[in-house]
Parts: structure tokens; sequence; C-alpha cells
């Protein structure tokens, strides 16, 4: 009997013992084109590959093209034709959708405040189409600042694309300054600002909420200060004004006596004269 060589020898053993892993890849590039691609590993080894270049599956090693007739050789290649076809008609279904201006990025800016006083803020741009993109940073609408760091522009799906970028500034450039992040892309009408959270200028609207509270407060006080004002000056009236009344005989005010005594009516006073005599 031949000789069974030990790759050969691995696909007659149980398949329980093995495993099999096929990556698919679609990717569309920014002029519009495509490239697809297929690729088999039995237990970490390639064995086939397929792109849309070649357009057939091709065993990666010997043993592989020994074991494998043609004939399922094809049948794979025409299975991959098919998967080909329906990716190109989803790309071409996408692009119509949009017009061929592709898709507008979801933008959002985070802060993070690092132990070392330095502020980082990070300008994310996801789901949009096409690739190209151009994401910048600026100061109060006009410097225009270098990034700190950049992820480059990644794959967020199979339609769309992810990129960040960070830009780490100091408390003194922080102090008085408002950063956002400033993106191009086609999608867009003109290059969108997005405004990070800072310390800057506050808005029109922050800015008159606390102008109106400030007033509130002041008028407060001073309507205090007047009920104070007052209380403190009904306390303090003359000798003469606390004993205004029906005081006397015929409800007329008498004046206090300069030795101190008590003030009373002419009646009380004839009838202590007449006691006493």
């Amino acid at each position: 009997a031949p000789a069974i060589s030990p790759p050969q020898a691995m696909l007659l053993l149980p398949h329980w013992q093995h495993s099999l892993a096929v990556l698919v890849t679609a990717v569309t590039h920014e002029e519009g084109t495509y490239h697809f691609t297929m690729t088999a590993q039995l237990d970490d080894v390639q064995i086939a590959y397929y792109s849309s270049d070649a357009r057939e599956v091709r065993p990666s090693q010997e043993w592989v093209a020994q074991a494998l007739d043609a004939e399922y050789l094809q049948e794979k290649t025409q299975q991959f034709w098919r998967l080909e076809e329906i990716f190109k008609g989803d790309i071409r279904r996408w692009m119509k959708l949009h017009n061929q201006t592709g898709v507008p990025p979801m933008l959002s800016v985070s802060r993070r405040d690092n132990p070392d006083g330095f502020t980082t803020l990070s300008c994310h741009a996801r789901g949009f189409y096409l690739r190209p993109i151009h994401v910048s940073w600026v100061q109060d609408r006009e410097d225009i600042l270098a990034e700190t760091d950049s992820s480059g522009i990644l794959p967020n799906d199979i339609h769309s694309y992810y990129t960040q970028s960070s830009l780490e500034i100091s408390p003194q450039q922080e102090d008085g300054h408002r950063y956002a992040c400033q993106v191009e892309h086609s999608s867009l009408p003109e290059p969108t600002l997005v405004w990070g959270k800072g310390r800057g200028p506050l808005p029109p609207g922050v800015l008159a909420a606390i102008v109106l509270a400030v007033l509130v407060v002041a008028g407060a006080v001073g309507a205090g200060v007047v009920l104070w004002r007052r209380k403190s000056a009904g306390k303090r009236r003359s000798p003469w004004s606390r004993d205004v009344g029906m005081s006397g005989e015929w409800g007329s005010p008498v004046s206090p006596r300069g030795n101190g005594s008590s003030l009373s009516t002419p009646k009380e006073r004839w009838g202590r004269a007449m006691g006493q005599g």
C-alpha cells in the first residue's frame, strides 16, 4: 500500500478531531471598486484560497490538491461566484440609496481628565461612507491644532467606517478657551464642528439664566432690608407716641410728668387730694 503523508493522515482521522475555519472578507475602495477573498484553514493550516482576482478556489497545500478532486474545487468556486454577486448587488443598492455621496458620520466628543492635570478630548466619527474623511481640531473657531493621537480609519461594519482623533491640552491651554473637532466628509455639505466640554465662554442661554438668578436674589435681599428697616423704625417711637390714646378723660393725650410720676386724669388727681386731706 502507498505511504500516507502526515497531512493526508489528518484527513483520515475522525472529523471531531479537526477544526475548520473559513474567513470571507469583502472590502470596498473609495473609488467604488471592491475586493472579495476567502481563506480556509484546517487546524490552523491554510488549505484553500479564493479571490475576486483569480475567481477560483485554489488549494494552498500540495497534499490538499491531491486529496480534493477538480470537481469538488469547481463546485466550491461556483458557490463563491454566487456569494460575490450577492455582495456586489448589496453594494449597488447601498450606493443608490445614499445617492453616491456616502453616509454621514455620527459625531461625538468625549472628555477625560487625567491625574496629571491634563485633559484629553476625543472626537469619534462612526458609521460613515465613503472612506475618505478629515478630522482636525480648532480653538475658539480660529486656530487649527495638531491632534495628539489617531486611530486611523477602521472598518465599523461591512458597509461603513470609524475613526477617532484625540487632543491633549494643559490646564493653561484650557483656561478661557473652547475646543472643537472639525469633520470634513463627502456626505456633509460643509465642515462640521463638534464642541467639547470645557471651561470656556458660557453660551448666551446659560449666561442669561445666571444673570436672571442674580437679579432675583438681589431683589429678595433688597425687600428684606426694607422690611427690617420698617420694623426697626416702629420700635424707636418717641415717648409722646406711647401714651397717645383714650388716656385722658375726654380722650385727649396727656404729656408725661417731668418727675417721672405716672400720668393721671383730672378726676383721679382730685380723688387723691381729698384722700390726703
